[in-house]
């Protein structure tokens, strides 16, 4: 699927589609894929980012979970980044 570019980074980026929009699917497939795994507490990181309503800490709280999980998990949770950026990119044309 290529690499995709950090979250934060990509919703700071101009864009004709509400990339931050895209922050709560997000969200909530990290959320799953993170409790099925095991890894509530970095899931509840995901819960306290968001209830702070900023857009940017969110997109920083799940960069950087990417690099607290093993790397067959990081590869899932990119595989979710990915798919939002191509589904941004399709709704961009």
């Amino acid at each position: 699927m290529g690499k995709c570019k950090e979250i934060k980074r990509w919703i700071e980026e101009e864009s004709d589609f509400c990339r931050p929009c895209l922050l709560p699917p997000l969200m909530a497939w990290y959320k799953e894929e993170l409790e099925e795994r095991g890894y509530r507490e970095l899931s509840q990181e995901i819960d306290r980012a968001s209830q702070t309503g900023d857009e940017n800490l969110v997109a920083e709280t799940l960069d950087s979970i990417k690099e607290k999980v093993p790397q067959d998990l990081r590869e899932r949770l990119e595989e979710f980044d990915c798919t939002a950026q191509a589904f941004a990119e399709e709704q961009e044309r």
